[in-house]
């Protein structure tokens, strides 16, 4: 390994690098949050950095934008959902995460995190619903542990599965934490096409309704 990089993986900054992408990734959905701590759990497998560290780091990243994200929300009131919905994209998020937090709001802040741009549109969301600031900062923990618990462990098992060769131990914890997120992202989509489909019995009713 080149000697600039051990450096880097000895030095302290490092875990603020971690805590900084974790908590960017609440407004920036692009930030290489899960892959950068997956990476450096795969280098802490070997040697340098701590393993529980880059965990610690990890999670404070993830609460801090969360919170930071849900006092966005609260304080931005009805004008944030015209805001977010100029595209098509965004009001269909958004709106999901809205209507899901009213209703189910520990499952969303824990599953919407592996949505795309679901992060950003449920915490926002929270917020402008008002959700109860304890019960959203217990789930979040909940919701931001389980993350970090995740990325951590599938970068260190793969590290140490491949000592010999961690660049293979990488790409194969990628893969893993690639294919949760298409399940997770698979399941709503599946789940929202059921519910949006009208139900037999309901069909027949509303066209004997038309008839009349």
């Amino acid at each position: 390994m080149p000697e600039f990089l051990q450096a880097l993986l000895a030095s302290p900054w490092l875990y603020a690098v971690v805590l900084a992408l974790a908590a960017l990734d609440a407004f920036l959905p692009f930030t290489p949050s899960d892959s950068t701590v997956i990476a450096i759990s795969v280098a802490a497998a070997t040697g340098p950095p701590s393993i529980w560290l880059v965990l610690l780091a990890a999670v404070a990243g993830v609460l801090l934008g969360d919170y930071a994200t849900y006092l966005a929300g609260r304080g931005a009131g009805p004008g944030l959902e015209r805001r977010i919905s100029r595209s098509a994209k965004g009001k269909q998020v958004y709106d999901w995460a809205r209507r899901s937090m009213e209703r189910r709001g520990p499952w969303v802040i824990v599953v919407a995190r592996y949505v795309p741009a679901g992060r950003l549109a449920s915490m926002l969301a929270a917020g402008a619903v008002r959700y109860p600031r304890g019960r959203f900062l217990l789930w979040d923990t909940v919701a931001g542990t389980i993350w970090a618990v995740a990325c951590v462990s599938l970068g260190y098992l793969g590290g140490r599965a491949f000592e010999q060769n961690p660049l293979l131990g990488l790409v194969l914890a990628l893969g893993i934490a690639a294919a949760v997120a298409g399940a997770v992202a698979g399941v709503r989509a599946l789940s929202r096409r059921r519910r949006d489909t009208p139900r037999p019995e309901l069909a027949g009713l509303s066209e004997a309704g038309t008839a009349r």
